[in-house]
């Protein structure tokens, strides 16, 4: 019975667009109930009526309880203008949140300034000026390798008169007592030195060249006796011009030959060398000079005795080392008689090292005999 009234109310209305207005939908309900109600009377058999939504109940009856607990139901009840309202504050909002952030990433930067930061303490001008002084100053020569001497020479910062400040094993080049060479005086013609005498032969040999002069290394069987010692001849080598002088005058080249006794004693025979006739005892060796740095062995055996004048009358006294370290004890016996050789060797050789002479040391307190 309900449904066919509530058809026919629908099919009366106006132009059938009930469903598309709920507000109408909901009188004609109403409406239906009341004409239930009406035609139960009439007949005398009750008709069943529509169930209402408590919430619409609730709505009719004006408690507002339910639908304030209900977020969409608030938010469907707020007017129109509070919606609007909320959207502009929330638009207000979104524009300043972004103004606000701009501007605190600019109090940010602000304080992240360099300019703010304390500055770096200014550089010390003396460590400034010590670099400048370093600059400035001579090259060091690099640093000796583990357990070799420094590096000397004949001039400059490591030449002679520095010897003794380049090292602590250098010392007794400065502050030595008995240091050699010397310059001599000879005050008279001394008879023959019988308290030296040499007993030289053939040995193999090899040729160095060590950066500060030639050496010629000889193996055993040579020696000389020096009151009543016996030191084998161990190496000679050259200096130009004369390390030793004679009443001030130096010869073109000195030959020293280093002799050493058991005890590891030096005992040195100097032979001073003038310009003249070529030496035919030295011809091996400048025959057969290395490269710079180089060595080479003698293809024959080299004779030592061919380098001692005839007479062996010499000048003797107490001494040391002529190059670093400049080590004392070291007996001295520098032949009276000289020898020769040609100009040209000499000259070649003082091309090839240059002045290789220390400068002639005090005699002090010694005795030359």
């Amino acid at each position: 019975m309900r449904h066919l009234l509530l058809t026919a109310l629908i099919a009366l209305a106006p132009g059938c667009k009930v469903f598309d207005q709920p507000k109408r939908v909901d009188g004609l309900e109403q409406r239906v109930d009341e004409l239930a109600d009406a035609v139960s009377k009439l007949v005398g058999e009750p008709v069943a009526q529509r169930q209402k939504p408590k919430a619409k109940a609730h709505d009719e009856e004006g408690d507002g309880e339910a639908a304030d607990a209900d977020p969409k139901a608030r938010k469907a009840r707020r007017p129109k203008s509070e919606a609007r309202a909320g959207r502009d504050r929330g638009d207000r909002t979104a524009k300043a949140e972004p103004d606000q952030h701009r501007q605190a990433s600019a109090n940010a930067s602000h304080d992240d300034d360099p300019a703010d930061e304390p500055a770096d303490p200014p550089a010390d001008d003396h460590a400034a000026a010590d670099d400048d002084h370093a600059d400035a100053a001579e090259p060091t020569p690099p640093p000796a390798a583990h357990g070799a001497a420094p590096h000397w020479a004949y001039a400059g910062a490591q030449g002679p008169s520095h010897w003794g400040e380049l090292d602590e094993q250098f010392a007794a080049c400065g502050d030595g007592h008995e240091q050699s060479p010397i310059d001599i005086l000879p005050k008279r013609r001394a008879a023959q030195d019988e308290s030296v005498f040499f007993v030289y032969k053939p040995t193999a040999g090899k040729v160095t060249d060590n950066g500060h002069t030639v050496q010629v290394d000889l193996q055993p069987g040579s020696y000389a006796v020096v009151d009543g010692a016996r030191y084998e001849l161990v190496q000679f080598h050259f200096h130009t011009p004369s390390e030793h002088t004679i009443a001030g005058e130096a010869y073109a080249m000195e030959l020293h030959l280093v002799h050493k006794n058991k005890a590891g004693k030096l005992a040195v025979v100097g032979v001073l060398i003038a310009d003249g006739a070529p030496s035919s005892a030295l011809a091996p060796v400048w025959k057969q000079l290395p490269k710079a740095g180089g060595s080479g062995a003698l293809k024959k055996p080299f004779d030592p005795s061919a380098l001692l004048p005839s007479d062996t009358g010499a000048y003797r006294y107490a001494g040391s080392l002529t190059t670093p370290p400049c080590s004392e004890g070291v007996k001295w016996i520098v032949l009276r008689r000289t020898a020769t050789d040609a100009d040209k060797r000499i000259a070649a050789f003082r091309a090839r090292f240059g002045a290789n002479a220390r400068p002639t040391q005090s005699l002090g307190e010694r005795e030359l005999q």
